[in-house]
């Protein structure tokens, strides 16, 4: 998404990775712009999830935190690295940090999808812009508890 409002696809590929700590509410996005292909030219997405261990491996621990879980759905991903941390998510867990980068994604998607349907926006809300910033963040801490998409993410998930 180059403008909040309008979304085009592009020959630069960029990958990002999503932490949470919860306990902390605290929360990390931050973009990759390298490796993101196998040599035969498919999505390297178990290299995106081992940067993503690591990350978070280092960040727990700069936070002084000395007993954690790094969940993660791949597990070549957990194999490749070398964190005794990260263990495995199975299938059909909720997995948080995917469900948030999923919102910031599916936005994009949406605006790409609608700009010959749609000639004129209504205005942004406060939910849209807090989207656009994350999407184009290089690198970005947050508190969860201020975070409009996180809000948004519980209560779907609280709701009959």
């Amino acid at each position: 998404m180059d403008h909040a409002q309008t979304s085009r696809t592009t020959t630069k590929l960029v990958g990002r990775i999503v932490i949470f700590i919860p306990q902390l509410d605290y929360g990390y996005i931050e973009q990759v712009k390298d490796g993101l292909t196998t040599k035969d030219g498919n999505p390297a997405s178990t290299y995106l999830e081992q940067i993503a261990i690591e990350k978070a491996e280092t960040i727990s621990k700069e936070k002084g935190l000395t007993e954690f879980v790094i969940y993660s759905d791949c597990k070549g991903a957990i194999d490749n690295t070398d964190s005794t941390n990260a263990k495995w998510l199975p299938e059909g867990e909720f997995d948080p940090p995917s469900a948030f980068l999923h919102r910031i994604l599916k936005r994009a998607q949406y605006l790409r999808k609608s700009s010959r349907k749609i000639t004129k926006r209504a205005p942004l809300t406060p939910i849209q812009k807090e989207i656009f910033k994350l999407f184009q963040t290089e690198r970005l801490e947050i508190k969860l508890s201020q975070s409009l998409v996180w809000e948004k993410i519980q209560a779907d998930i609280s709701a009959p």
